[in-house]
């Protein structure tokens, strides 16, 4: 999948003015091995991510990308990594850059009464 991206990406180049890159595949180092939340240690589940899409993504933008305005990466490696990667495009690009997050989710979701949107009653 990486792979695909990249090529996109690579083919368009010339011609994108905003990219947004947001990592948010999940994987362990040892492809047998299930994550579990509850018994595998949090650190573990972005780091073999992180290095494959840096592995993939990042040399496409040692290209040319002439009409590049704003690149936005998310959850893409550290700070440094990602500074290091993309700073023969400043200062013509705007970069910003985050660290992923995860969102925890606790208690009961479900609402007290479900009945139909009172939109659906008025058309």
């Amino acid at each position: 999948m990486l792979e695909e991206w990249a090529t996109l990406l690579e083919h368009s180049s010339n011609t994108l003015e905003e990219v947004t890159l947001e990592n948010r595949y999940l994987c362990s180092e040892r492809l047998d091995r299930v994550l579990n939340p509850g018994v595998t240690d949090p650190a573990e589940w972005g780091a073999y991510s992180i290095r494959k899409s840096q592995n993939y993504l990042f040399p496409v933008f040692a290209k040319g990308w002439p009409k590049l305005k704003k690149l936005t990466l998310t959850g893409m490696g550290t700070p440094e990594e990602v500074a290091e990667a993309v700073k023969h495009l400043e200062p013509k690009v705007e970069i910003k850059q985050s660290l992923a997050m995860s969102e925890e989710i606790q208690g009961d979701a479900t609402p007290m009464q479900v009945s139909t949107p009172q939109e659906f009653y008025d058309e």
